[in-house]
């Protein structure tokens, strides 16, 4: 955790979490997707919501984070069917309220068993609906982005697994309207990813 006498950290991080602010029209932008501003830089962590998602705010908060990242399910599952109730929402932005965290500034990291690259039809409607959720969990908490890994081409065709990863963003932007941008991570080569 840092202190307040850690705060030169902040002014020679690079931007950990980008400034994720642009134009709402612009939403998934490649061009405006990250506009770092030159003299704001934000340091943020990923914070466990053991306790709630109010409490990965706090925990983040308490670490005098400007920026924060969290999952909004169990990252170990789809979640393709899971909402998020009202009263989860409101505790979520009373916690934020009071910090130097802005919504812009929070990211929302997807479940990582989401594998939208894949081939397998079932797998990948059930992996498009995942991501479709969380991207209407995400609109819902007000938060900035919120960020997927693709998965892998298992059949060995990248160029018809990044059509479909492109189809499931298409689908997920379309089922949710807001602002919160969908971002895609790269994936670190993990295997099954």
């Amino acid at each position: 955790f840092l202190t307040p006498q850690d705060s030169f950290l902040i002014r020679i991080l690079p931007c950990v979490f980008c400034h994720l602010t642009s134009s709402p029209k612009s939403r998934f932008s490649p061009a405006t997707a990250i506009s770092p501003s030159p003299e704001m830089h934000y340091l943020g962590a990923h914070t466990i919501s053991n306790g709630g998602i109010h409490m990965a705010v706090a925990r983040a908060a308490n670490a005098g984070m400007t920026a924060m990242q969290l999952f909004t399910a169990e990252p170990r599952y789809i979640n393709d069917r899971m909402s998020i109730r009202p009263e989860r929402v409101k505790r979520f932005r009373d916690a934020l309220a009071p910090t130097e965290i802005e919504l812009r500034n929070v990211l929302v990291h997807a479940p990582y068993s989401l594998s939208v690259a894949n081939a397998d039809e079932a797998k990948w409607a059930r992996a498009s609906a995942g991501l479709t959720k969380e991207l209407e969990r995400s609109t819902l908490l007000g938060a900035g982005a919120a960020c997927f890994h693709p998965g892998n081409a298992g059949d060995g065709d990248r160029q018809a697994a990044a059509k479909r990863v492109a189809k499931a963003i298409a689908a997920a932007l379309r089922a949710v309207s807001g602002t919160t941008r969908l971002l895609v991570e790269n994936t670190a080569g993990a295997g099954q990813q």
